[in-house]
Formats: C-alpha cells, structure tokens, sequence
C-alpha cells in the first residue's frame, strides 16, 4: 500500500508473473485528517478527500462500490502534530457497517496503550463484526527492528484462510474472517477455532445461533506455539473456560462447552 494512489501496482503488475506461490494484492492507504483506513484489492480510482459535505461514509460509499475490503488503521493514535490524522476521529460519526476490519496490531504495539484491540472489543459490542487483522506499516523495506511505530516487513503478519491464492480468495477470507494476527510474523504458527451444534458448524469468524439451553462444542487447535497458553475473552472480558490453558506441545487442540443463554455473546 501507499498512501491516496495506486501509481505502486504498476510495479505489482510487472513483478506478479515471476512468482508464482506469491500473490501480490494491490492497495492503498487512504489517508485524512481525521483517520486512516487501508483498502485492499483495487487499483480503480477513489476520492479520498474528506472536506465540506463529503464526509467518511461518502468515501466509505465509494469504496464499497469498488467490492474492495476497508480496514479502518491504527484507530488508538494521537492526531495532532506528532501523528497528524493517525487516530480514528471522523465527524460525523462513520458508518461502521461500511467497513470489513479494523487493524488491532500495527508494528509491536500489541497489549499497549496504542493497540487498536480494546477499540476493536467496542465495536464488537456496538454489533459490528468487523475482522482484526495486524499491518507492520513499514515505512522502509530496510527496516530490520520493530516498535511503536511500525514494524519490520511481515511483523505482524495476518493469516488467512482462503479458499484460493487470489485476490478474491483472500478478501473473502477477510471479510468472512477467518483470520488471526502472528504478531511476530513467525511464518509457521497456526490458529483455528471451530463451533458445533448438532449438525452446524462454523469456523472462526462465524456465527452460531443456539437456543436458550442448547449446548455448543468449542475446539480450537494451535500450532508452533510450545510454551504459550490459550486466554479465551467472552464479550471484552478474561473467560475461565478451560482447565488447562497451558500449551505444551507444538501442535496441541482444546475443547469446551458452551450452552446458549437467550443473549448474544463473542468469543475470541
């Protein structure tokens, strides 16, 4: 991505045919004063500006014509003089239903101050089932150490379950979001989380409706993560759910139970 133009995909375009287990997805961060937001998957053109009546839905509007995936970047920043537009301030209010994701991890600022994740938990509150994916925001292909601002090429790196190497494989994953952010960029860990119901079933990122009482099977697999733990937040908040969280061996799975209450509930 580069930020309000495309003039970048020229380079995709001739550098795409020689690689042939890499997809090269155009973007652009569209960039204002009052927020910054990455479209993926197009090169048409786009008015960025957001001034007099064209507020952030017309934009928003706009985007959604070209069937691209929106993600509102780096949401908890300042904007003022020392990141001027940084934070997610739009006035009027924009429509969140307008948007796909939301970036919870840029550079290493995970589990700090400036994480977009407590953002992220607000509007899964408010309804919004936008999908969290993490961007390095690399301002120089040089950069080999990652911090607050930015991180190096590919920390952290979305994964995406896709059902093709494509641009349109890849957004669907998106927008479906069956996604999870390898802070470090690892390039080998693994994450998945399937519910079943009866004869239902959906993977991360899906919905599940259970009647009041009706009893759902949570499995969650992990790879490559020897030493960590699985921490299991039901509506913004640290759920007991499992016994035994501590993950032991490099491939491991975990189950629990969940019985329906009449009310909707997240879990991540």
């Amino acid at each position: 991505t580069d930020h309000n133009t495309t003039s970048h995909a020229n380079a995709i375009r001739e550098l795409q045919p020689y690689f042939d287990r890499l997809l090269l997805v155009p973007g652009r961060e569209i960039t204002t004063f009052s927020g910054h937001a990455n479209l993926f998957g197009s090169v048409a053109p786009l008015d960025f500006r957001v001034a007099g009546e064209r507020d952030w839905n017309a934009v928003l509007r706009d985007a959604q014509r070209l069937q691209a995936v929106v993600s509102i970047n780096h949401p908890i920043r300042p904007s003022d003089e020392r990141c001027m537009g940084c934070g997610w301030t739009p006035s009027p209010a924009a429509d969140l239903r307008l948007l796909q994701a939301v970036e919870v991890v840029n550079g290493m600022d995970a589990d700090t101050p400036y994480s977009g994740i407590a953002f992220w938990h607000a509007q899964l509150d408010a309804g919004h089932r936008l999908t969290a994916i993490g961007g390095s925001d690399n301002h120089d292909a040089g950069q080999s150490l990652s911090g607050l601002g930015g991180g190096a090429v590919g920390q952290p790196t979305t994964v995406v379950h896709a059902r093709a190497l494509s641009t349109p494989g890849l957004l669907g994953g998106l927008r479906a979001g069956n996604v999870f952010v390898d802070v470090q960029g690892s390039r080998d860990r693994a994450m998945s989380m399937r519910a079943t119901a009866g004869t239902r079933s959906v993977a991360m990122g899906g919905e599940l409706p259970l009647a009041s009482g009706e009893r759902a099977r949570f499995e969650l697999r992990a790879g490559h993560t020897a030493g960590g733990r699985v921490v299991l937040w039901v509506d913004g908040r640290e759920a007991a759910v499992l016994d035994a969280p501590a993950i032991a061996s490099g491939a491991q799975a975990f189950a629990f139970d969940w019985t329906g209450g009449g009310r909707a509930h997240w879990l991540r």
